[in-house]
């Protein structure tokens, strides 16, 4: 599992069983597209708690898209002002503004498969 920025997150692997047990996360997300490549690829799961208020720059946010169809967007922090965060995908060249009030979720970690 890929160790988070800021979050900690306990876990633990139980090769007799084949089970991964992963405490304090409030939601899964299969990772979908290319934006978030090398580290994000399509079908890894990304473990998530929900947002409290707090960001720091470099965290992995999930978003509802401000178009109508409100799609999760999962992409990286790059700044924060008062109100909103600059986000952008890894693999993207431009970063986006979005609300702090589109934010749901922080990601805690990813399992890559």
């Amino acid at each position: 599992m890929q160790a988070a920025r800021v979050e900690d997150v306990e876990w633990y692997y139980t090769n007799a069983t084949n089970t991964l047990t992963v405490f304090d996360v409030t939601g899964v997300m299969a990772a979908r597209g290319s934006s978030m490549r090398p580290g994000v690829w399509t079908g890894n799961t990304c473990f998530l708690r929900n947002f409290t208020g707090e960001l720091g720059e470099g965290q992995m946010i999930v978003y509802a898209d401000a178009d109508a169809d409100a799609t999760l967007i999962m992409h990286r922090v790059e700044a924060i002002y008062p109100g909103y965060v600059l986000a952008r995908g890894d693999n993207n060249q431009e970063a986006e503004r979005v609300l702090i009030s589109q934010v749901r979720d922080v990601v805690v970690g990813c399992l890559y498969s």
